[in-house]
């Protein structure tokens, strides 16, 4: 063993393999290291769905909350030749994915749609109009960048629906039907559709 120990080989080739062996141990225990950190990590990171909220206030009018369960939504009183304001507030801001996002507006039959407007932003009585297309908003929502959009809509009773006296003039009451078939309970409903889209998909579904 001496004899060995003396030659100048023999010792390169043992320090070689000296240092190959704490090699592989300290890169051994290091990855065991650095798994266990990573598992303690795994477990104590809580995940969190992303939030996908959108919400439609009525402002201010009587019954017209969302999720009330209320049959008539009260605007006020007016004549059957009177345009009718209704207002409604969209919030996208709990949005933390990109969202497609359509805004459908429903009318009763015996109405008709005059003219749909939103606040411009940074005003509080300055609306401008909206391009509406079959009574639908469609838009694509960026991941964060959602915001509250108030909208007026404005409609009025359908003209060919309006029951007139023999001198043409509007009657507020048409005695040939009963009070409770004279107005559908629900005039205007505003519903929406989200739908989370990856950035290859936004050119096909807003088209």
């Amino acid at each position: 063993m001496k004899s060995l120990l003396q030659n100048k080989r023999f010792r390169i080739n043992l320090y070689k393999w000296l240092g190959m062996y704490v090699g592989v141990i300290a890169l051994f225990t290091s990855v065991v290291t650095y798994s266990k950190y990573m598992s303690e990590i795994s477990r104590s990171d809580n995940a969190r769905v992303a939030k996908f909220d959108i919400a439609v206030d009525y402002n201010g009018a009587e019954n017209c909350k969302s999720g009330s369960k209320e049959a008539t939504c009260l605007v006020g009183k007016y004549r059957p030749t009177s345009e009718i304001p209704y207002y409604f507030t969209v919030n996208t801001k709990n949005l933390e994915v990109r969202t497609f996002f359509v805004l459908s507006i429903n009318i009763d039959s015996m109405f008709e749609i005059v003219k749909l407007e939103k606040l411009k932003d940074g005003t509080t009585d300055e609306y401008e109009l909206v391009d509406l297309k079959n009574n639908q908003i469609k838009e694509i929502v960026e991941a964060r960048k959602g915001k509250e959009t108030k909208y007026k809509l404005t409609i009025k009773y359908n003209g060919a629906k309006i029951v007139r006296d023999e001198f043409n003039n509007p009657l507020y009451y048409d005695e040939t039907k009963a009070e409770d078939e004279m107005l559908p309970s629900k005039i205007v409903t505003v519903d929406y559709s989200a739908l989370q889209i990856t950035a290859s998909e936004m050119r096909e579904v807003a088209e």
